[in-house]
Protein backbone atom coordinates (compact mmCIF):
# COMPACT_ATOMS: atom_id res chain seq x y z
CA UNK A 1 0.00 0.00 0.00
CA UNK A 2 1.05 3.35 -0.57
CA UNK A 3 1.57 6.06 2.22
CA UNK A 4 -1.64 7.93 1.85
CA UNK A 5 -3.35 4.58 1.60
CA UNK A 6 -2.27 3.43 5.30
CA UNK A 7 -2.56 6.80 6.80
CA UNK A 8 -6.25 6.56 5.46
CA UNK A 9 -6.75 3.53 6.76
CA UNK A 10 -5.44 4.19 10.26
CA UNK A 11 -7.41 7.31 10.38
CA UNK A 12 -10.71 5.37 10.37
CA UNK A 13 -9.13 2.65 12.48
CA UNK A 14 -11.97 2.17 15.33
CA UNK A 15 -10.65 2.98 18.91
CA UNK A 16 -9.95 0.37 20.35
CA UNK A 17 -7.63 -0.97 17.05
CA UNK A 18 -5.81 2.42 17.69
CA UNK A 19 -5.66 2.33 21.46
CA UNK A 20 -3.79 -1.49 20.52
CA UNK A 21 -0.99 0.30 18.06
CA UNK A 22 -0.62 3.18 20.81
CA UNK A 23 0.29 0.23 23.37
CA UNK A 24 2.23 -1.40 21.10
CA UNK A 25 4.23 1.57 20.36
CA UNK A 26 4.35 2.66 23.82
CA UNK A 27 6.14 -0.93 24.36
CA UNK A 28 8.61 -0.92 21.92
CA UNK A 29 9.70 2.41 22.71
CA UNK A 30 9.32 3.31 26.67
CA UNK A 31 9.30 -0.51 27.98
CA UNK A 32 11.21 -3.53 26.49
CA UNK A 33 13.06 -1.48 23.46
CA UNK A 34 11.59 -4.14 20.55
CA UNK A 35 8.44 -5.19 19.20
CA UNK A 36 6.83 -8.38 20.28
CA UNK A 37 6.63 -10.71 17.01
CA UNK A 38 3.15 -11.35 17.49
CA UNK A 39 1.62 -7.57 18.47
CA UNK A 40 -0.69 -5.86 16.90
CA UNK A 41 2.15 -3.24 15.18
CA UNK A 42 3.10 -6.18 13.09
CA UNK A 43 0.10 -7.98 12.25
CA UNK A 44 -0.92 -4.58 10.59
CA UNK A 45 2.47 -3.74 9.00
CA UNK A 46 2.18 -7.07 7.45
CA UNK A 47 -1.75 -6.99 6.57
CA UNK A 48 -0.70 -3.80 4.84
CA UNK A 49 2.71 -4.75 3.58
CA UNK A 50 4.07 -1.51 4.74
CA UNK A 51 7.57 -2.25 6.89
CA UNK A 52 8.40 1.28 7.63
CA UNK A 53 7.42 1.13 11.05
CA UNK A 54 8.66 4.81 12.10
CA UNK A 55 6.53 5.99 9.66
CA UNK A 56 3.91 3.65 10.77
CA UNK A 57 4.76 5.06 14.64
CA UNK A 58 4.05 8.53 13.25
CA UNK A 59 0.66 8.04 11.47
CA UNK A 60 -0.40 5.92 14.53
CA UNK A 61 0.38 8.83 17.14
CA UNK A 62 -1.08 11.41 14.59
CA UNK A 63 -4.38 9.79 14.16
CA UNK A 64 -4.09 8.90 17.82
CA UNK A 65 -3.63 12.76 18.88
CA UNK A 66 -6.84 13.70 16.49
CA UNK A 67 -8.95 11.05 18.34
CA UNK A 68 -8.08 11.28 21.79
CA UNK A 69 -6.79 14.70 22.04
CA UNK A 70 -9.85 15.77 24.17
CA UNK A 71 -9.73 12.76 26.62
CA UNK A 72 -5.80 12.92 27.27
CA UNK A 73 -6.42 17.00 27.89
CA UNK A 74 -9.56 15.84 30.29
CA UNK A 75 -7.38 13.13 32.36
CA UNK A 76 -4.17 15.67 32.84
CA UNK A 77 -6.78 18.25 34.16
CA UNK A 78 -8.76 16.12 36.53
CA UNK A 79 -5.75 14.59 37.78
CA UNK A 80 -2.22 15.95 36.78
CA UNK A 81 -0.27 14.62 39.21
CA UNK A 82 -0.36 11.07 38.26
CA UNK A 83 1.16 12.11 34.73
CA UNK A 84 3.68 14.81 35.25
CA UNK A 85 5.98 13.92 37.59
Amino acid sequence: MSRDEVKYYIDHMDANGLLNLCNDINEWKYKYGKLKPDCTLNHLAENLQYWELRDLEELILNAAHEKFGNLVSLLIKSEPSIYIK
